[in-house]
């Protein structure tokens, strides 16, 4: 073996090896964000559970309150709503937007879009706190460029306060693009930032 096959398999094995510290990071990460969204499921079923009790509480008293009053008719009794405000956990709505909900906050960041790749398209499924009109200001042409960095490289980009002009104002954009890896192939991109005048 020459110097140079050598110095080629070294090359390999550190590349190798970067891949597998990566792969194992990946798996930390997943596996925290795993921890979060199930104490956040947690916490759901709990609120769940306070809301329908208090429910039965105010239904229980509003049914001793109309038999002790003659003038409530079953009618009224019927025209009170109340609105029970549970998320349903679905296999890929709550859980996804948790987990995209807790990396906005690990990043001290506000807004985020998943996008998923479509044959050769990115297209933007998620939306966390900004609309679709927003990806097409000019403003936005700083986010596009990182979002095909990071579809050509496949590695993050962190961009912090770099000036914009927003809503006709100067203001700085901070970003982080991440890409969503499936054993080694690019499955999508999701897009997070925060604007701050």
């Amino acid at each position: 073996m020459t110097e140079q096959d050598y110095i080629e398999k070294i090359k390999a094995l550190e590349k190798s090896l970067e891949d597998k510290n990566n792969y194992i990071n990946d798996l930390e990460n997943i596996s925290e964000m795993h921890s979060k969204v199930i104490i956040m499921a947690e916490e759901e079923r709990k609120e769940a559970e306070n809301v329908i009790h208090a429910h039965e509480n105010i239904h229980g008293v509003e049914k001793l309150y109309a038999s002790n009053e003659d003038q409530m008719t079953h009618q009224h009794h019927q025209t009170g709503s109340f609105s029970i405000p549970i998320n349903f956990i679905s296999e890929n709505g709550l859980i996804i937007d948790s987990i995209i909900n807790e990396l906005v906050k690990s990043y001290n960041l506000e807004r985020a879009i998943l996008f998923t790749k479509t044959g050769n398209k990115y297209v933007s499924e998620i939306f966390l706190n900004i609309d679709i009109e927003e990806t097409h200001q000019e403003y936005f042409n700083i986010a596009m460029d990182s979002i095909k960095n990071v579809s050509k490289n496949k590695k993050s980009i962190i961009i912090n306060n770099h000036q914009i002009k927003y809503k006709e104002k100067n203001a700085g954009i901070s970003l982080t693009c991440i890409p969503v890896l499936r054993k080694g192939s690019l499955r999508g991109i999701l897009y997070m930032d925060k604007i701050q005048y």
